[in-house]
């Protein structure tokens, strides 16, 4: 509790700094700028001044600071509205999971919609050097034109187009090395038979190693009898090469504008090389290949035809296995003293609970992916002012792909234990050699097809604009296995006014549907209404010099959700399923059995959500910006089985119903300040972000639960419910004293738990709700930069807040399964160690201690450096003698240090493959 004050009073006392030092990172900050750059809203452009919804931009050269091989990793902490949950950092597989505003709906369908060029589409394949920018659109005046699919809100990615001008050449590279930030800890062999003697003891047990075996393992002198193993460093390397290599070109001319991109990327990831060890293996690494190729054609004056074309060549290759989860849970699971990595005959050790990793990686064969995805666009323009001034017409179409494909090439291999007997050693074999096998198989498949068109009109009379738009939208997809295609189709329209740059008023809509659900059923409208008042044009504010711009803006509106988290597709058909089995006759004759699955609902239809938001933005002195927005959502028709109002004897599965309700609301604060554009040799910028959005279930049409506070209902969507652990049993008085604990039998060191309902017995019934889940509350992030002549500085933070992290698995739990010993069970509780913070141990599963409870819950709230950069340009003289316009060298880092209450793990990656941190090298040339 008090790190949690500690930690807000932190978060407050850094927004009362921003909002009097920084205010809203622009690219060009400048008041007329401001007003009048055009911003990217879904579909068209629009002035910013014009804009009355909730928006955040970031161009795709401040996303390239650092290095970072996924694009949604580039985002942490960038927008305000945006949190993102740091992926997988195993190289291939680091995609995060991202949300806008925090969790709308409890079911699993609570991903934005991703628009690339103006068409659904993937993005994890994109990298910061092809993205002109990127946007979250927040609001019901931003996202109603997407109907059904706007309510989680969208990511919205505009690619780079070349300009008019003589050809421009980047080119820049960078090598690095990357090193795990924080690797699981566990005891050595020493330590881990003497833990292991006393788990046996606390029960009552005869020790298992003898004083002798004891003092082999602390001095080492037998290490194929007495090993002492540390698998991790056995596999992994310290640190592990990566590169990146990006050439860009573009201009126009003759009425033709391009942009084309070649980048190739490389990462090794940590585990060791073993190709050249053997036969059987294959280096773990990951390759991509991005090819973007953007032309803007005017064909004539009135006629323009523009067409981008994306290609993403991805391979990946590990030992052993697709993905090293598998490798890293047998990392974490075998005890230090378990097995040599070689035997004396230089075999492979091993026994019959668990594999050699090392011989798993160079002897079991390889795992390769081959990633493609293709991504192209083709738009026709052209201005209809022939028939009205400011009209014009315009068609697009969309081809996406993406498919992915396997080749394992695996064996299995023999490895030994070996034992000491009076007649020499004894070697007891596992497993066989074999020869290697292939499988050449599909992975990910994913075809889309989207069809734009539509009328935009834009025009002004006087001190009066109209500007307006209306779109038919066509889109279909198919994914993995499943031929029969997802299809939306429908129109929308946005109708804006305003006069004399003072006054807006906005009008959305959209009528769209999906043939997930029954045919009645499939179709609905979505609107939103919006205004702005843009108070700094008023007479009374043009005394007040310091306030340059001002506006006042404000949105209410309805949108959709059609991803429902439904188990399965046409949920308003019935669906008879092989469920068991029968016996018939005197020979029990075996017969496949069907029943009715889940009950059908025809009345089904997509989520809803009406939602209100209130925002200022300002430029003060002329070159602070600030933006605030305060929302409240409320979602409704969210998919829920009737388990409050139809019991279970019935004996039938319920059918899901659009009945359950939440409430999201929060604030986003950015503030920034930049003047490096406006000073010749020296510059500053800074710019700060804040989200905070918190959420309630007003109904889910839960079970009926003995107690109040089991209800979910009134808790924040995935609340944890866990056991209060208050301490450990003394002795056996203090056993006897306290609640029955029904788990199992207790002793001396164990974990005791709270009776939340005085019951006199610890079960089911005293899950509490306690703590936060996961995904934060409070999302921030501070940029800071400086230049000087010829250097240039970028620094970037980014945290999370009121977020609560669960350790459970191998990684933590001492003794489970046969499992290691990991070093936080060094402070275990003892009868001469009773101030202790981890359970007496014991070599049984213990079914007491690792129930989810507080003792393993942990402060989940941090602060990174995840990227600081700093550069140096050659001056001119030097770079005209080398005819060149730019050379700049430059050393950058991620994820280079943690602030965090977690200690033993990185917060953001409790187990598996690591987060890592990473130092780079580079050079850009500019021609």
């Amino acid at each position: 509790m008090k790190y949690k004050i500690l930690h807000n009073r932190y978060i407050l006392i850094t927004i009362l700094i921003n909002i009097f030092f920084i205010t809203s990172a622009q690219d060009d900050l400048t008041t007329d700028s401001l007003v009048n750059k055009n911003v990217r809203i879904g579909f068209d452009s629009q002035s910013d001044w014009k804009r009355t919804s909730a928006m955040s931009t970031i161009s795709g050269e401040k996303l390239s600071r650092g290095f970072s091989s996924t694009l949604g990793n580039s985002l942490n902490g960038k927008l305000p509205g945006l949190t993102t949950i740091y992926g997988e950092g195993e190289p291939g597989v680091a995609i995060p999971w991202q949300l806008i505003r925090g969790h709308n709906t409890y079911n699993s369908g609570r991903s934005p919609l991703i628009i690339v060029d103006d068409f659904e589409c993937f993005y994890e394949q994109l990298i910061p050097e092809e993205i002109e920018s990127v946007s979250i659109l927040k609001d019901a005046a931003a996202t109603a034109i997407y109907g059904a699919k706007g309510a989680n809100g969208v990511i919205l990615i505009t690619t780079k187009r070349g300009t008019e001008g003589p050809m421009k050449v980047s080119f820049g590279a960078q090598y690095g090395l990357s090193k795990a930030k924080r690797l699981p800890e566990f005891v050595d062999s020493y330590t881990y038979a003497n833990l292991y003697n006393e788990a046996l003891t606390n029960y009552g047990e005869s020790p298992l190693y003898t004083n002798e075996q004891l003092a082999k393992y602390q001095n080492g002198s037998d290490p194929y009898f007495y090993p002492n193993v540390n698998w991790y460093d056995q596999v992994l390397r310290t640190t592990a090469p990566l590169s990146e290599f990006n050439l860009t070109v573009s201009g126009g001319q003759n009425n033709v504008n391009y942009y084309v991109l070649l980048n190739a990327l490389t990462e090794a990831g940590l585990l060791k090389k073993t190709k050249n060890l053997t036969d059987f293996s294959n280096n773990s690494g990951y390759t991509r290949y991005n090819i973007r190729t953007n032309v803007d054609v005017n064909v004539t004056k009135d006629f323009t035809v523009d067409f981008k074309l994306g290609l993403t060549i991805a391979d990946k290759t590990n030992p052993k296995s697709l993905n090293t989860d598998g490798l890293f849970d047998l990392l974490s699971s075998i005890p230090s003293n378990s097995f040599p990595v070689y035997n004396p005959n230089n075999s492979y050790g091993g026994n019959a609970l668990y594999s050699n990793p090392w011989g798993d990686m160079l002897e079991t064969g390889s795992y390769t992916s081959n990633k493609r995805t293709f991504q192209s666009v083709l738009r026709l323009t052209h201005k209809l002012d022939m028939i009205l001034p400011g009209l014009s017409a315009t068609a697009g179409i969309a081809f996406n792909n993406r498919f992915e494909g396997y080749s394992h090439k695996t064996r299995t291999y023999q490895r030994f234990a070996i034992a000491q007997t009076e007649s020499g050693d004894v070697y007891t074999s596992f497993g066989d050699n074999t020869s290697l096998s292939a499988d050449e198989s599909t992975g990910d498949k994913w075809r889309n097809f989207s069809f734009q068109g539509g009328l935009y009109y834009n025009q002004a009379f006087g001190k009066h604009t109209v500007d307006g738009m209306l779109n038919y939208l066509l889109n279909t997809y198919t994914e993995g296995g499943n031929n029969i295609a997802y299809k939306h189709l429908g129109w929308n329209g946005r109708l804006t006014y305003t006069y004399n740059k003072r006054y807006i008023g906005e009008f959305s809509i959209s009528y769209n549907g999906s043939n997930n659900f029954a045919r009645d059923h499939r179709f609905g409208f979505f609107s939103a209404l919006s205004a702005g008042w843009v108070i700094s044009e008023e007479n009374f504010m043009k005394e007040l010099s310091a306030i340059d711009y001002l506006k006042l803006r404000g949105s209410y509106g309805k949108t959709g959700n059609d991803n429902i988290g439904a188990p399965r597709r046409f949920m308003y058909e019935p669906y008879y399923e092989g469920i068991s089995s029968y016996f018939f006759g005197s020979s029990n004759t075996w017969m496949q059995t069907y029943a009715e699955g889940i009950l059908a609902n025809p009345d089904l239809t997509w989520e809803k959500e009406k939602q209100w938001n209130i925002g200022v933005d300002a430029t003060v002195l002329k070159f602070l910006n600030f933006n605030l927005d305060i929302f409240n959502k409320n979602r409704y028709d969210i998919l829920s089985q009737p388990n409050r109002t139809v019991p279970q004897f019935l004996g039938i599965t319920l059918p899901y119903q659009n009945v359950g309700k939440v409430e999201n609301k929060g604030v986003e604060f950015e503030a920034g300040f930049d003047n490096s554009n406006t000073k010749k040799d020296w510059g500053l910028y800074a710019n700060f972000n804040l989200g905070y959005a918190t959420n309630k279930i007003k109904y889910n049409a839960e079970t009926l639960y003995s107690y109040d506070y089991q209800n979910r209902t009134g808790k924040m969507i995935d609340q944890p419910f866990v056991l209060e652990a208050i301490g450990f049993f003394r002795d056996e008085a203090d056993i006897e004293n306290s609640p029955l604990q029904t788990f199992q039998s207790v002793k001396p060191g164990d974990v005791k738990y709270k009776d939340q309902n005085n019951d006199g017995i610890i079960d089911q019934n005293d899950f509490y709700p306690i703590g936060y889940n996961a995904v934060p509350e409070i999302s921030y992030g501070f940029t800071f930069g400086a230049k000087y002549k010829g250097f240039d500085l970028d620094i970037f933070f980014q945290g999370l807040a009121n977020r609560t992290v669960y350790l459970s698995g191998k990684n933590y739990e001492a003794l489970q399964n046969n499992g290691n010993i990991p070093s936080i069970a060094e402070d275990r509780w003892t009868p001469q160690h009773t101030n202790a913070t981890y359970p007496s141990l014991s070599t049984k599963n213990n079914n007491n201690n690792f129930q989810s409870s507080t003792l393993w819950q942990r402060n989940g709230n941090f602060l990174k450096l995840r990227s600081i950069e700093l550069g140096y340009s050659l001056n001119d003289n030097i770079i005209k003698k080398l005819k060149l316009k730019q050379i700049r060298f430059f050393i950058n880092g991620s994820n280079l240090l943690t602030f965090d209450k977690v200690d033993i793990a990185d917060p953001e990656k409790l187990s598996g493959y690591p987060a890592t941190m990473s130092v780079s090298l580079g050079a850009n040339l500019k021609f």
